[in-house]
């Protein structure tokens, strides 16, 4: 899993993590996170799923099946939103609605 790997080090990169961090904040060993990087094991489903929360992404894009991840700013705003309650939510989609349909 060639793509796999290439990804888990470049958004680890992008978010400026060591391969020990990554390994800490996901639970693992960082010999065991180490096979990953390297293409030597895969993490079953659980593991990875943790392994793309920490790095901040999806499993789809680390397994090559999404070619792009969100833009830096889309990011940031669903990491903001993941902290809003459900009042919040629907007036920041009531903004953002209302943007589009301005714009237009």
């Amino acid at each position: 899993m060639d793509i796999f790997s290439t990804r888990l080090r470049e958004r680890a990169k992008t978010l400026g993590f060591s391969n020990a961090t990554v390994a800490e904040k996901v639970g693992l060993d960082s010999r065991r996170y180490g096979h990953y990087v390297t293409g030597r094991n895969e993490p079953d489903l659980a593991t990875l799923a943790r392994i793309a929360v920490v790095l901040k992404t999806t499993p789809n894009y680390l397994l090559g099946f999404e070619e792009t991840e969100l833009p830096a700013k889309l990011e940031a705003l669903v990491g903001a939103a993941k902290h809003l309650n459900d009042v919040q939510i629907e007036m920041l989609i009531d903004f953002a609605e209302a943007t589009l349909r301005k714009k237009t």
